[in-house]
């Protein structure tokens, strides 16, 4: 009955997007169509891919092998092999981060709804100005910076993390907005590189949280354009490791909106943004492919 009612409600979501997308080549997907569209622009214009657009494309290459249309796989498929090879050639084969391989996300966690626990109890804030400055305090939790070294230990030290990044990344330890979802980043691919057993708890705990950021985002925010970029981060992150509450028909027609006709994904419905492109791509492979299976 749940899943009747889930697959009714998104196929009126989905038809109503029909007359707003133009694209290239027709797909019967509306989120492939998109993503034909977003990787259009990005071998259109290579200059505007970095490596933070590069990392969603490896996801959506890493779920193509899920698709049931062999038509859309070949098509999107070479686009993305086109844009990878571009960026190769423009970066003069400069070295990458090791977790830029498309092999660790040919990953297909089960979609679950209703499991995520509600009011976490790290949720303190109920203003904007109290929840952008929790998500910027770095002294009381993990750095960018910190969090990078940490994912690339994961790879480095074949599986022996040190006690520093555990004591960082520790699900327990407090932390909000992109140090949460980098949080989250890493013990995924502690999972996928070192075969984690604890992943499953770990991301339910993030997630929980991250779910009640999320809403408060949508809410109480509207979405403002500094804060596009990390609500596409936790709407992906968490439902590609299967949590179903983050799959909200509202929350992905708003994202779906942030495309400008030239195909690229914006903040502020003018400047292109790379990372929101890179986030664009992985969500709309996964949505299209979930999309296919009737499993959204």
């Amino acid at each position: 009955m749940i899943f009747v009612k889930i697959f009714f409600i998104f196929s009126i979501f989905a038809f109503s997007f029909q007359n707003k997308v133009k694209n290239y080549e027709k797909l019967d997907n509306i989120f492939l169509e998109k993503l034909n569209k977003l990787l259009d622009f990005c071998v259109i214009n290579p200059e505007t891919v970095d490596e933070g657009t590069i990392l969603g494309i490896l996801i959506a290459k890493g779920q193509i092998k899920y698709l049931k249309d062999a038509v859309d796989a070949e098509v999107l498929g070479r686009k993305i092999e086109d844009v990878l090879k571009e960026f190769e050639r423009k970066s003069g084969g400069r070295e990458v981060a090791p977790f830029f391989n498309s092999t660790l996300f040919e990953v297909n966690f089960p979609v679950i709804f209703g499991s995520l626990t509600k009011n976490h109890s790290q949720f303190k804030f109920t203003s904007i100005k109290s929840y952008v400055k929790l998500v910027n305090d770095d002294q009381n939790q993990p750095q960018g910076r910190n969090s990078d070294r940490c994912l690339n230990e994961i790879f480095k030290n074949n599986c022996k993390l040190s006690e520093k990044c555990l004591k960082i990344e520790d699900p327990n330890r407090k932390a909000f907005g992109y140090q949460l979802t980098h949080k989250l980043i890493y013990h995924f691919l502690g999972y996928i590189r070192c075969r984690n057993e604890n992943f499953p708890a770990i991301s339910h705990q993030i997630c929980s949280q991250i779910h009640q950021e999320s809403k408060f985002i949508h809410k109480v925010t509207n979405i403002l354009s500094g804060s596009k970029d990390l609500f596409m981060e936790q709407i992906f992150l968490c439902s590609f490791v299967g949590f179903g509450e983050f799959l909200n028909n509202r929350w992905i027609s708003d994202i779906l909106d942030w495309q400008m006709k030239s195909g690229c994904f914006t903040y502020d419905g003018t400047n292109c943004s790379s990372h929101m492109n890179g986030l664009a791509a992985a969500s709309l492979m996964y949505f299209g492919r979930l999309y296919d299976e009737h499993l959204f």
